[in-house]
């Protein structure tokens, strides 16, 4: 959707006519006017009630009407304020990210003692506070809503209105909309630039499905802490469609990101591996031509171990060269099924049984192997985690769990939904505030969720099958939403 929505009535329909309503504002960034002749206020609410900005997230709305009101209908002063406060308070509750800009109704009446002039003015008088105590966490703090008189743009000294209004004394003038948009045009292109998640702690990175079937691709996107909005790192990354889909994502220490997918129509068959990608920060990419259903980042970031049907690899960050640490004939009957780093030199692995092929010294079970010269030895299965186990009587089975660092536990309930619960390490204030687990997100269906420090990104799926992310702040509760994609993967913190 656009970054920035214009409300109001024939005055704001009239910026681009009944055509393409679409057109550019702060330097750049996509505006729509959704002005409708004739609007008044409870036309506005009855619409936005409905759903007009349904899958939309404004950075900015502009909102100019009353005037309606006003003249056509003859409300009162007092009236006309009270519903611009309550379409103010509709958008705010239902755009709690976008900053909120009331310009009121503009002057009319050919003379400053006019009677639809006087009561125009005593609408400003009652709106000119609305912006006071609109400060959320939300927007870090940041005001929501803002006042703004315009009406001296339109008028000269003596009240009269000037060549900026129309000849019906009630319209703008072609001169008089350029000096409307010329004013604003400052606020809200820094409006559109400031962070678009306040406090976000590190680089968030995601797929997003891409409207091209057949197909069938995604693109990746990053959001870093003081980014107004997500940059696009990779496109037509495509995937296969099966119910098992190999793609994976994860973060590089020192930025970028590492995914499997192949980048031409030529995908494997069967499915059991794709190509790995190393796509920095500034999305320059490195393809290593490695079939790869599981990997893992080194931690220091310089080697990529993959691990697919028959093989398991070593991959060099810099150089994308390809050594085999363990073949076919090694692992046998067996298929990873887990793959991770113990250290700069050992590896955990994950075995599991696979039908066909012949034995090989390796069987299903957890294995160390040593990346400097490919040797490997079995390992007791790890034993569960007392710390990491959610309470039983509401966890779902088999739950995956995220524990932050004060010691709490994220999980899923039998009931799917996302809560959080204090583990053995956490603080006795925070076992006894937390002995029932609190509720932190519900949806249709959760399909993944991942926590940073104090906050947890969610994927959830609609009940129309599509997946949305959102991002939760756990010490506010405050819930933002980003939009359509999938595989959500927190990266290395960029804090200035």
């Amino acid at each position: 959707g656009p970054e920035v929505v214009f409300f109001g009535d024939s005055i704001t329909q009239g910026l681009t006519g009944h055509g393409n309503r679409r057109f550019a504002v702060g330097s750049g960034f996509t505006a729509v006017s959704l002005g409708l002749s004739g609007d008044r206020t409870e036309h506005l609410r009855y619409r936005l009630r409905q759903g007009l900005l349904r899958g939309w997230s404004p950075r900015v709305i502009v909102l100019q009407i009353g005037i309606n009101n006003l003249n056509a209908a003859r409300h009162s002063a007092e009236d006309t304020a009270a519903g611009i406060h309550a379409v103010v308070g509709d958008l705010r509750a239902r755009h709690p990210h976008a900053t909120i800009l009331v310009c009121g109704p503009f002057p009319a009446g050919r003379t400053a003692d006019a009677e639809l002039r006087r009561k125009v003015d005593a609408v400003h008088e009652r709106i000119r506070s609305i912006g006071e105590g609109t400060e959320t966490d939300t927007l870090g703090y940041h005001p929501q809503v803002r006042y703004l008189d315009l009406r001296p743009l339109f008028l000269n000294e003596d009240g009269t209105p000037n060549d900026r209004m129309a000849g019906d004394a009630l319209h703008i003038s072609a001169a008089g909309k350029f000096a409307w948009l010329t004013t604003i045009d400052p606020w809200i292109a820094a409006e559109c630039r400031r962070p678009l998640v306040p406090g976000l702690p590190a680089s968030l990175a995601w797929l997003r499905d891409n409207d091209d079937y057949p197909l069938v691709s995604r693109s990746l996107f990053e959001l870093r802490p003081e980014d107004a909005g997500p940059r696009l790192l990779a496109q037509n990354l495509l995937y296969s469609f099966d119910a098992a889909d190999p793609t994976e994502l994860a973060a590089l220490p020192d930025g970028g990101w590492a995914i499997n997918c192949p980048v031409s129509a030529t995908r494997p068959t069967p499915n059991v591996g794709t190509e790995l990608q190393l796509i920095e920060s500034d999305a320059t990419r490195i393809t290593a031509r490695v079939d790869t259903s599981l990997f893992a980042v080194s931690p220091g970031g310089d080697q990529v171990v993959t691990a697919t049907l028959g093989q398991v690899a070593l991959v060099d960050r810099t150089t994308a060269e390809v050594r085999t640490l363990l073949d076919g004939a090694t692992l046998g009957r067996t298929m990873p099924r887990a793959l991770s780093w113990l250290d700069a030199d050992t590896i955990r692995l994950e075995l599991g049984p696979v039908g066909g092929g012949q034995d090989g010294p390796m069987s299903p079970g957890d294995w160390q192997v040593q990346v400097s010269d490919g040797s490997y030895e079995r390992t007791p299965s790890l034993p569960s985690d007392p710390t990491t186990t959610p309470p039983r009587e509401h966890a779902a089975p088999d739950t995956p769990v995220s524990v932050l660092p004060d010691g709490t536990m994220l999980f899923l309930d039998r009931d799917g939904r996302l809560r959080r619960a204090a583990s053995p390490l956490a603080s006795e204030a925070l076992q006894e505030s937390l002995a029932d687990p609190q509720l932190v997100f519900e949806a249709f269906r959760i399909e993944e969720f991942h926590a940073h420090e104090n906050w947890v990104v969610i994927c959830s799926i609609t009940p129309e099958w599509g997946r949305r992310l959102h991002l939760v702040r756990l010490d506010t509760g405050m819930h933002y939403e980003l939009g359509p994609g999938c595989k959500p993967r927190w990266g290395r913190s960029l804090r200035k």
